[in-house]
């Protein structure tokens, strides 16, 4: 147990650290090859800070550990929610207000990722055929958002494409972020069987079925980027910040992670347990995308209900499949 424990925690800091040596590198040669910066903040950071994610999910998946798999893509989004906001709404020393139209177009497309997957579970398999579909749902995200953000703001991606066609302000070299880019995707992949060994062996260990470990030990751990990220934006009042980053990285774990993992494996789950995580899913990310979209505020009382989710939800966890 204590080996699983020990190789657990040092997977997780292996992975995450790599996966930001993974997005330093991407991002630096992004810019040094002109990709403009709407690219840059539509998809590659956003992808990036869901790698810890994709790694341990696609791995599992072709592993044929689709029970963790699929935890762990459904345990993050309940995580980003429950977990990440409700703790940065609860530690914000004031209440902060996030621009309800500018997050509405993206808040419709998370619930109906959302419920689109809840659908495609119902029989207890997302199929390569689902997966195939989340895909292209998320292909059609992405061209949305950019088209989306270019419409809105063509003045300011104008300039900013100006820029780009400047002499790059990327100080590191060409060699290095390559170097950075290498190392960080080597150890994500490294890093994350290392996750998904300790994982596995905890579950054979104490008779726990992959998906309780994927939709809370595993899910916690690999959601660490968004946790953060989310607590200190509301810190520093960057309310949009937190819950733009929070909607686009559950988008991505249904749409992305879910969609890769099914396509490499068919994910499989009895319908008992699908019903259940996938219905968890769906009112979690119901309640925190009603906070944001109908409250004028967001409060410390908002975050106590969004962590009181989250303690119901692991502790209906463990009363309905593992006592």
């Amino acid at each position: 147990m204590l080996l699983y424990a020990l190789a657990l925690i040092v997977s997780f800091a292996v992975l995450l650290t790599c996966g930001h040596l993974f997005v330093t590198g991407t991002v630096g040669i992004a810019e040094r090859s002109h990709i403009p910066k709407i690219i840059l903040g539509t998809l590659l950071v956003s992808i990036g800070t869901t790698l810890p994610e994709l790694a341990v999910s696609v791995q599992s998946a072709i592993l044929g550990h689709t029970n963790l798999a699929l935890g762990n893509a459904i345990g993050s989004v309940v995580a980003d929610d429950a977990l990440a906001f409700g703790l940065a709404a609860t530690l914000a020393p004031l209440p902060f207000i996030v621009n309800r139209k500018l997050l509405k177009p993206s808040a419709i497309i998370l619930a109906g990722s959302a419920l689109t997957l809840y659908i495609l579970a119902l029989d207890g398999v997302v199929s390569r055929i689902d997966g195939v579909l989340l895909l292209a749902a998320l292909a059609a995200y992405f061209a949305w958002s950019f088209f989306h953000a270019k419409r809105e703001r063509r003045i300011a991606i104008d300039a900013l494409s100006s820029q780009d066609l400047a002499p790059p302000t990327v100080s590191s070299s060409k060699t290095v972020l390559a170097l950075q880019f290498t190392a960080g995707l080597v150890g994500v992949l490294v890093s994350s069987r290392g996750v998904i060994w300790a994982a596995t062996g905890i579950s054979r260990l104490f008779g726990i079925s992959e998906i309780i470990i994927g939709l809370t030990v595993v899910a916690v751990g690999t959601s660490l980027p968004e946790v953060t990220t989310c607590v200190i934006a509301t810190l520093k009042k960057e309310g949009d910040i937190a819950a733009g980053n929070i909607i686009g990285a559950d988008i991505l774990n249904i749409l992305w992670i879910v969609g890769m993992s099914a396509t490499a494996h068919p994910l499989t789950a009895t319908t008992r347990t699908a019903h259940f995580y996938c219905g968890a899913l769906v009112v979690i990310v119901g309640v925190f995308l009603s906070i944001l979209l109908f409250t004028k505020k967001i409060r410390r009382a908002h975050g106590l209900i969004l962590l009181t989710l989250y303690l119901l939800f692991l502790l209906t966890s463990y009363l309905y499949f593992i006592r």
